[in-house]
């Protein structure tokens, strides 16, 4: 997928980025695209309401944590809840075989 101008950035971190479809066809709310430069831009969240609701589960599951700092996170939980809110689209991140 090439940059479509109907898409807007919405999130942004370190040479990837998030962008909501804001376009004639989205009605009340459109598919959020992730972006990465070493990669093709594919289709990941329903939307930016379902984005932040599985971000939030993720958090609040302990699949996402602060340590040190640090963000520390379980990609497989991440992977289970993105498959829970947003079934049938890409995860955008790579989950280990097995897990």
């Amino acid at each position: 997928m090439r940059w479509d101008p109907n898409y807007i950035p919405v999130f942004t971190f370190e040479g990837e980025w998030y962008a909501a479809y804001c376009g004639p066809m989205s009605k009340t709310s459109g598919p959020v695209a992730h972006f990465f430069l070493e990669d093709e831009a594919r289709i990941t969240y329903t939307n930016i309401t379902t984005f932040l609701s599985t971000m939030a589960e993720a958090l609040h599951s302990g699949a996402v944590s602060w340590e040190n700092e640090a963000m520390v996170d379980d990609i497989s939980k991440i992977y289970r809840i993105h498959q829970e809110h947003n079934f049938g689209l890409e995860f955008p991140y790579y989950v280990p075989k097995g897990n």
